[in-house]
């Protein structure tokens, strides 16, 4: 498994997140309105610079700070879970509701919890759902954009090669892939 800082750079020079961290690293470049991709380095080399520098000071505090607490956080692991849940749930709804003050948050904070133990017993990886979450938004922009050229015809997205090729193309649900010997 690789370090999260060593994926957390993908999107600056591909725009291709390829984990979770990656994910939220491209939505807040794409927040921030800059354009994750080869041109970054060009358009705004002091943001890469920053991101670097950043990077390598977090990367010297996390040590320090693990090297100073690793005993106090020990302690966090005798706590039984019955009780480190409940005191992780209150806070969790307090959280949710100081938000914005309305209960509907803390449905919403309950349904997205039980979504992700629902995912979670599937064995549901939780990257291409974020990829399908940050990407989402930038695929339906472009499918929108896509027949402009074609003077406002959407005919050229759905030629017969093109359809087969777009509904053959994703690997079927519940199947998973075999190794290269077959077995």
């Amino acid at each position: 498994m690789r370090a999260s800082g060593e994926t957390s750079f993908q999107p600056l020079p591909w725009a291709i997140p390829g984990s979770a961290p990656a994910a939220v690293l491209l939505a807040a470049l794409t927040i921030h309105n800059l354009r994750p991709g080869p041109l970054l380095v060009v358009e705004q080399p002091q943001v890469v610079g920053w991101i670097i520098a950043i990077s390598m000071v977090s990367t010297v505090a996390v040590f320090i700070l693990s090297l100073l607490w690793v005993r106090q956080m020990v302690r966090l692991l005798l706590i039984p879970r019955n009780v480190l849940m409940p005191a992780v749930f209150i806070i969790c709804v307090t959280g949710a509701y100081a938000l914005s003050g309305r209960i509907f948050d803390i449905y919403v904070m309950y349904g997205f919890g039980l979504m992700g133990v629902l995912l979670q017993e599937l064995e549901y990886p939780i990257a291409p759902f974020v990829l399908g979450f940050i990407l989402g938004p930038m695929a339906e922009d472009n499918v929108r954009r896509a027949p402009r050229p074609h003077g406002g015809r959407s005919q050229p997205l759905f030629y017969p090669a093109h359809f087969t090729r777009s509904v053959l193309s994703p690997r079927p649900l519940g199947r998973r892939p075999t190794s290269l010997g077959g077995t």
